[in-house]
């Protein structure tokens, strides 16, 4: 009996201190998880705010960058522009064409009628559809009210020594300078500039590599062509054809680039070009080919061949008379610019046929037209933009 009492006691004991013990733990580890709670929830905290931070980090990222960025144009001048550009208009028609070709749907209209034949526009509806806005350039004279009414998100200007005049006209809409066209081996450079500033970088380096084929194409044709054998070429301009630039002009580079010798020995005249010279000085200058130009219509091609005064001249006895494809902007000069880069195919081969009849003309043109003016060039489009342009007698 006294060792049951002993062992129950013991028990009793035992439990007792294992229940306080318990209690104990219990207590301790509550306070413990309170702390942890305290603890956790703190850090949560910390976390909630990390992740709002990041989601605005996210959201710019997602969405293209800060709304704005700063550039220096080619006056020299900082500008604040948005990040992605939606609209452009354009004062000349040099930025307005290689902005048609690196970015059209940007494009908020045209600072000049682009040329046409009848039933060939060359253009898909929504581009030949854009309103005309004007400019200034030449002898035109934009509208500032036009332009602003149109809320494009910047402006493209070419003359930098204007740019200030149009920037008080135009208030908080930047515009900018850009030097699109100097001459053919500054190409790359302005196009790669306008990609950059338009956000088109891919469809810029593209075109890059259209022109550098076309300068490694007439490279390897020039190789075999002797100075002797360079034929000489009168660029008929204005009325009556009694105008014209010489070697060195931006309006001639493509005769003086692809290895014509320029017979025009006259002032070269700045800005608009164009110098009037005698049929006289023209008879003695006695060209192999005539290029057809800028001021001369059609007109002037049937009158050269037909004229019996004109006739004497060596290019009118060997039939080597040739209006510039023109559709839907001059291959040629009228504007001298980016728009001349499918021109260099058709006036190296034009100049060298002989040297050129791996060249497939068509071809090249097709995919100018699909690639940078957006249109697809069929055979029979090609045959009709042809048709005026080379004397195939």
């Amino acid at each position: 009996m006294k060792v049951k009492k002993i062992i129950f006691m013991l028990f009793t004991v035992v439990i007792s201190a294992s229940l306080l013990f318990f209690l104990s733990g219990c207590k301790g580890a509550q306070t413990t998880t309170v702390t942890n709670t305290t603890t956790k929830i703190s850090t949560q905290t910390t976390t909630i705010t990390d992740i709002s931070t990041l989601t605005e980090t996210i959201t710019e990222t997602v969405s293209g960058q800060p709304s704005t960025r700063t550039i220096v144009d080619d006056a020299g001048r900082s500008l604040v522009i948005p990040t992605t550009i939606n609209k452009v208009l354009c004062c000349g028609p040099v930025e307005c064409i290689l902005t048609y070709m690196l970015a059209p749907e940007k494009l908020g209209g045209w600072c000049f009628l682009p040329n046409s034949t009848e039933g060939a526009d060359y253009f898909d509806t929504q581009y030949a559809d854009l309103p005309v806005v004007g400019g200034w350039y030449g002898k035109s004279t934009g509208n500032y009210e036009t332009f602003i009414s149109l809320e494009p998100d910047i402006i493209l200007a070419s003359d930098a020594a204007t740019v200030e005049e149009r920037q008080q006209f135009f208030g908080s809409i930047p515009v900018v300078s850009i030097n699109v066209f100097d001459n053919y081996n500054t190409m790359p450079e302005s196009i790669l500039k306008m990609g950059d500033l338009l956000g088109v970088e891919e469809q810029a380096q593209k075109l890059v590599d259209f022109y550098e084929e076309s300068v490694d194409y007439v490279t390897s044709v020039l190789t075999n062509v002797s100075e002797e054998d360079k034929v000489t070429v009168y660029y008929a301009e204005g009325d009556g054809g009694l105008s014209t630039d010489p070697s060195g002009s931006q309006h001639t580079e493509l005769i003086d680039f692809c290895g014509g010798l320029n017979v025009a020995v006259v002032d070269d005249q700045t800005g608009f070009g164009m110098t009037s010279v005698s049929m006289e000085q023209i008879l003695l200058w006695n060209p192999d080919i005539i290029i057809i130009g800028r001021a001369a219509d059609a007109t002037l091609y049937n009158q050269i061949l037909s004229d019996p005064i004109w006739a004497n001249l060596q290019a009118v006895k060997d039939g080597r008379v040739y209006l510039r494809p023109n559709n839907p902007f001059s291959w040629f000069d009228g504007p001298a610019g980016m728009n001349e880069i499918v021109g260099i195919y058709w006036m190296i081969q034009t100049l060298y046929p002989e040297q050129c009849a791996d060249l497939d003309l068509k071809a090249k043109v097709q995919e100018f037209y699909l690639d940078f003016y957006h249109y697809n060039l069929t055979d029979a489009d090609y045959e009709a933009l042809m048709a005026n342009t080379i004397n195939t007698a």
